[in-house]
């Protein structure tokens, strides 16, 4: 009976065994093994990316749900407005200004974000009104995290493809 080469504690077992002990294996079999656990653990990162996703979006919402509660409490709704998408597979999670326009329904302009990690406080405060700034600035700093965490599995996924262990 072969070994179980998906078994961490087999595997071991094996490294450290008598050499007799693993002239059963072929390296064909233990890179096939090796291929299979990569497959699993990129599979396992394209989860994690999709968890993140779902976060930011929480996130999202939490700030949507926030605004509401203000105009719930007669503060006036704002003009900020934030927005969580995937396109191109790559989560993106931003602010705009939402302005009401003459003849009906809004415009909305996407706010220049001030680094590559996201918005300054100072930019968020200065297009809100009230507490509508305490409220974006909270959730930015969600979204710093998540952009950085999300930009991490990708990068980790990239760096998972190099690996030249699928020969032709």
């Amino acid at each position: 009976m072969k070994p179980d080469l998906l078994n961490e504690q087999v595997v071991r077992d094996l490294t450290e065994a008598h050499y007799k002990d693993r002239e059963d294996i072929s390296p064909k079999e233990i890179r096939q093994a090796t291929q299979q656990v990569l497959l699993n653990i990129e599979a396992q990162l394209n989860f994690a990316y999709e968890l993140t996703y779902l976060e930011i979006k929480r996130y999202c919402d939490d700030f949507h749900d926030g605004k509401r509660s203000l105009g719930d409490l007669g503060e006036a709704y704002g003009v900020l407005s934030s927005y969580v998408e995937k396109p191109g597979g790559s989560i993106s999670a931003r602010f705009q200004l939402r302005r009401p326009k003459l003849g009906g329904g809004f415009s909305k302009k996407n706010l220049n974000k001030d680094s590559k990690e996201g918005y300054a406080e100072r930019t968020l405060r200065r297009h809100a009104q009230s507490h509508e700034g305490e409220l974006a600035v909270m959730t930015e700093e969600h979204y710093v995290r998540l952009r950085e965490q999300g930009k991490k599995i990708k990068e980790t996924r990239r760096k998972l493809r190099t690996i030249k262990l699928f020969p032709k």
